[in-house]
């Protein structure tokens, strides 16, 4: 059997909806964890791109939610977009994670910026409703 069939036939372990919009997902490694968002149905690009990290690698595709035009999203779509990858850290239980990207033209600066900020505003919630935990 060749192995760049069964790689297509298997590279994503699962595809998900994350407030109602598709994603296709992998997680490979251990360690220190890295999302990674791209943009590409191409699983022999992506191979590429993983075999340079030596941690946890989440790939996240977004080219079912969003299409091929990421660098034409609006602050709205930016917003959205955050707040599912916000569902994903917390599906996963991430704390302390790197994210980075692969799509040209996506501003992943704001996207860093709008995550921690929620993540602050998360963690200050709970720490007024739970004073004595944290």
């Amino acid at each position: 059997m060749n192995i760049l069939n069964s790689l297509d036939q298997g590279f994503y372990q699962t595809k998900i909806h994350l407030n109602d919009r598709p994603y296709r997902i992998t997680d490979h490694g251990e360690g220190k964890s890295q999302l990674l968002l791209v943009n590409s149905p191409n699983q022999h690009a992506l191979l590429k791109l993983l075999t340079g990290y030596e941690q946890r690698v989440i790939l996240v595709d977004l080219s079912l939610a969003w299409g091929h035009k990421l660098d034409k999203l609006s602050q709205a779509d930016l917003a959205e977009l955050c707040d599912d990858i916000h569902l994903l850290i917390d599906i996963f239980w991430l704390d302390d994670l790197q994210l980075e990207s692969s799509i040209d033209g996506l501003n992943i600066d704001l996207i860093q910026d709008l995550l921690l900020s929620r993540r602050y505003a998360k963690a200050l919630h709970l720490s007024q409703q739970f004073p004595s935990v944290l």
